[in-house]
């Protein structure tokens, strides 16, 4: 009979005990297909790494590359090679008499002139000599200075017997000289060839 309800043998009412449609079972469902444009974990793993330019300590390249180093050395070259002719200019003003590098390193006032040498008046004051140009007791002096207190220098050395060439205020090797001969004669002095406040107090004597 169509509806929910049938009836029994007795004619009372029965419910409707037919099975419920049959379920087929549930096919499990397929995993979703890759996105368009995602990288896989696999495909992430195994990707090569992009290099990075610029970080490395390698010389860079393109144009423009090296010059900040190429100037250094540069800068180092023209060091290098005044370093290596002021000792032959030295010599040769040693030998010939030839004045040179024209600049005051003494603190005063001082002007150099090629050729010119200047006068010693060499006196006594207090117990100690002077020559007019300095009255330092301590500055030091050495190859290359060019000062007032140089003057003063090689006019003591002159009036102690020991001649240091043209008394021009350059401390060139034939001024070292002297002053070594000048420390050698005395005991206490180390020869060094520099002028400091222990030599100074010699020449003041």
């Amino acid at each position: 009979p169509a509806g929910g309800h049938g009836e029994g043998d007795d004619g009372v009412p029965r419910p409707d005990r037919r099975s419920p449609p049959a379920v087929g079972p549930t096919s499990p469902s397929a995993p979703p297909g890759p996105v368009a444009g995602a990288v896989t974990a696999t495909e992430a793993a195994t990707a090569p790494v992009p290099a990075v330019t610029g970080l490395t300590g390698g010389p860079p390249t393109g144009a423009g590359a090296g010059g900040g180093s190429h100037r250094r050395r540069a800068g180092w070259l023209a060091s290098a090679v005044v370093l290596a002719v002021l000792p032959a200019l030295l010599g040769l003003r040693a030998l010939t008499g030839w004045p040179f590098l024209p600049w005051d390193d003494g603190g005063e006032e001082f002007a150099f002139e090629p050729g010119r040498t200047h006068g010693c008046t060499v006196h006594r004051r207090d117990g100690l000599l002077y020559a007019g140009h300095s009255e330092t007791a301590e500055e030091l002096l050495y190859q290359l200075v060019i000062s007032r207190e140089v003057l003063e220098a090689q006019c003591l050395l002159d009036h102690h017997g020991f001649p240091p060439g043209p008394v021009d205020g350059a401390y060139d090797a034939l001024t070292e000289r002297a002053v070594k001969r000048f420390q050698e004669d005395r005991e206490h002095l180390v020869i060094d060839g520099i002028v400091g406040p222990h030599t100074w107090e010699e020449l003041r004597r």
